[in-house]
């Protein structure tokens, strides 16, 4: 972000997304942080990190580009998703979470520990999705399905562009740009 974004765009819609930040440290992040990019170290195979979220030891994987730290982070000590606030019905009934777009499942294995939770993650890159499986089995969850599939609003195949640097992407019909890649994947409505 940077200074001709907040004049263009202004903090206030922001503001109603992020409400826990006040304007003034909205108006600080949105000014002066430089921007942001993972950029995967060359000499990493594999990331294994540990961390701990309502109380459980998870154990996570995940390949050289994955920003593995950084999710984990964003998940849960900046509560992203506000986690924090969410309620589940008590008895178990209806406890259906959805992860879309799940990367390497680091959201679904948080969101897998709320009481009564059951969780599908749909996932388009076949990479990731044995991260996630492995990641599912090394914590021994029983509570969390894959689909490996990108989420459309039409049954069948579509383009996911994906990032060269990293497992990132989008669901695009558009031309990609010179660091991309597209591939055809399976789509669920």
């Amino acid at each position: 972000m940077n200074r001709r974004y907040s004049k263009t765009v202004g903090i206030g819609p922001i503001l109603r997304f992020v409400p826990r930040w006040t304007k003034e440290k909205m108006k600080r992040a949105i000014n002066f942080a430089p921007p942001y990019a993972f950029h995967p170290a060359r000499c990493v195979r594999e990331q294994r990190v540990v961390f701990e979220w309502g109380g459980r030891e998870m154990n996570v994987e995940a390949g050289p580009t994955t920003p593995l730290y950084d999710t984990i982070y964003e998940t849960t000590d900046y509560d992203s998703y506000q986690l924090k606030e969410f309620t589940l019905n008590a008895s178990g009934e209806g406890n259906v979470i959805v992860d879309i777009g799940a990367n390497v499942g680091i959201t679904a294995l948080v969101l897998s520990q709320l009481p009564n939770a059951r969780v599908t993650c749909f996932e388009p890159v076949s990479e990731n999705v044995d991260w996630i499986r492995r990641n599912i089995k090394r914590n021994e969850l029983e509570n969390v399905r894959v689909e490996s599939s990108a989420v459309t609003a039409t049954d069948g195949e579509v383009w996911f562009q994906m990032n060269e640097l990293s497992v990132d992407g989008l669901v695009t019909g558009a031309e990609v740009g010179p660091s991309e890649r597209r591939m055809r994947v399976a789509a669920v409505s």
